[in-house]
Parts: structure tokens; C-alpha cells; sequence
């Protein structure tokens, strides 16, 4: 983060963050890409005149296969950690967040096309919203997780399909 609250605090406190591991010898990327999450309701840059930058961001990286590792193809992964505390303007803020991180992804998947198939997609992160949709009277009616959730086969060629580590319970 850019303008992490404990930023001012010295090295001894930390900032959370987005990163994308892999083992070199199965995996290597042959693309990447930096959401850098903007508020399109609010006033532009001064600077650029774009909508300014929101302190969250996403990373995209599309992996493939080491020849001699397993089976061909690549697949997009997607990790990122989005606003957090329950309010209704930051379950807004982080609904926006996860339209614009699947609207990249759309856009990375109709970059590579694989004989017609749409590239494989994984999406990791700290949502800080409620999988299961469940507002209440801080959050609103409806969660991020549950908003993107519906609309989001028509954002992705194939859809998302979006299911939650919380599930397994």
C-alpha cells in the first residue's frame, strides 16, 4: 500500500499487502498486470485528470506450465486485499474494487485465447465482506461477495463461478 495507516509509524509496524507465489520449476509467467483500484465517483487527478487511485490494488499474473511438468495451458490468478471496516460506502468501495479487478481479467482472458476456450481463472484474496451475502445495518443489504457473485458470468467469458474458502465448512 501507498498510504498504509501504520506507514507513519516506523519500521517496527507492517502493512498488509498483495504478492503472488509460485515454484519456478512447475510455473513461469508470461503476463502481469497491477490493478491500481480508482473511485469513479469522485473528483479527477488534478495531475492526470483520472479518477484518483484508492489506497487498494489487485495483482494478475498469468502462469503456464514448465514444459515437462504436466499438462499445457495457462491459467489467470488473481490475488487482492480490499477495504476494510463495515460501512455501507466501503461495501460500495469494495463491490467497485472486485468490478474493476474482473473487468482486467476479461480483459487479459481476450488477450490470450486458447483454441476458443476461456484461460482458467483464480481469484485469492481478503474480500473483508461476507461470502454468503449477508448484509446487515453497517454493511447494507447486500455484500460485495454476494453482488459480484450474481452478476459476475456476464463480466467473464464462462463466468466466475465465485466460492469461498468459507464454504468448506
Amino acid at each position: 500500500k501507498t498510504d498504509a495507516p501504520t506507514l507513519p509509524s516506523g519500521p517496527s509496524h507492517f502493512s498488509d499487502g498483495c504478492a503472488i507465489f509460485w515454484r519456478t520449476s512447475a510455473l513461469r509467467t508470461t503476463a502481469h498486470r497491477a490493478v491500481c483500484y480508482a473511485n469513479p465517483e469522485g473528483p479527477p487527478s488534478a495531475a492526470t485528470g483520472k479518477p484518483k487511485r484508492w489506497n487498494q490494488v489487485a495483482l494478475v499474473a498469468r502462469l503456464e506450465r514448465v514444459e515437462g511438468s504436466g499438462s499445457e495451458g495457462s491459467f489467470l490468478v488473481a490475488t487482492t486485499h480490499l477495504k476494510s471496516a463495515k460501512s455501507p460506502a466501503n461495501e460500495a468501495r469494495r463491490t467497485t474494487s472486485l468490478r474493476q479487478l474482473l473487468a482486467a481479467l476479461a480483459g487479459m482472458q481476450q488477450e490470450h485465447q486458447q483454441g476458443g476456450q476461456p484461460e482458467p481463472v483464480l481469484i485469492l484474496g481478503d474480500f473483508n465482506t461476507d461470502p454468503a451475502g449477508r448484509g446487515d445495518a453497517k454493511s447494507g443489504p447486500l455484500t460485495a461477495y454476494a453482488a459480484v457473485r450474481d452478476e459476475s458470468p456476464s463480466v467473464l467469458e464462462g463466468g466466475v463461478g465465485l466460492k469461498s474458502a468459507y464454504a468448506c465448512r
